[in-house]
């Protein structure tokens, strides 16, 4: 255990935090392009039109896709908290907070929710989400993961790796049912990439250790 948190101590450094901070750039790209009708959807808009899809809520867990597509915020967010370090003073630190406070704002749902939605599916997915990425955040900020924050950081990304993928196709399929021809944008691909880079670098660090 002492060796994972003594690799953290020698390997957080700006070069983690900026491929971490880098995910959020593929997710705001387009997903999938629809170029006759003008159309291209980035991950949050992808999420928000597959929970309108009627096949989307017959699936088990009902909005899989939808889901999927919104964890993408909430382990970026966890793996920002994990990059800040223990030094609540120190400028990186305040940099990860701030960064997890615009994310944890990021998902929350619209005023609507709180008005006159409360029972809504959709947003309630939205806010519990949202209090995931909070709570976690704090604790991650706090350091109380300090000892295993290589581990979690591997585990993570792979998770990103393989629900963004899995997204990715599922959201293929249901817009194709439309018989829309839609082509796969460079988002998709481009944040696992990001993440299957964070993975490579944590594995190299690892062994030079």
């Amino acid at each position: 255990m002492n060796r994972f948190a003594g690799l953290w101590t020698k390997s957080a450094n700006p070069f983690l935090l900026l491929l971490v901070v880098l995910t959020v750039l593929p997710y705001s790209l387009p997903w999938l392009v629809n170029r006759g009708a003008g159309l291209s959807f980035n991950a949050y808009d992808l999420a928000e039109w597959a929970s309108l899809h009627p096949v989307a809520h017959t699936m088990h867990p009902a909005m899989l896709p939808t889901l999927l597509l919104r964890a993408q915020l909430t382990i970026i967010t966890l793996m920002i908290a994990l990059c800040a370090g223990r030094a609540f003073s120190d400028l990186r630190w305040g940099f990860c907070a701030l960064l997890v406070v615009a994310l944890v704002l990021a998902q929350m749902p619209p005023f609507e929710f709180f008005a006159v939605a409360r029972t809504d599916t959709n947003y309630g997915m939205q806010f519990t989400l949202t209090l995931f990425s909070l709570f976690v955040g704090v604790v991650a900020l706090s350091g109380a993961f300090s000892a295993w924050r290589t581990r979690l950081m591997a585990l993570l990304a792979l998770a990103g790796i393989v629900t963004s993928l899995i997204a990715l196709a599922q959201v293929h399929g249901l817009m194709r049912s439309f018989d829309l021809q839609v082509q796969i944008g460079v988002g998709g691909f481009g944040l696992s990439m990001v993440y299957a880079a964070l993975m490579g670098w944590l594995w190299i660090k690892k062994g030079a250790s």
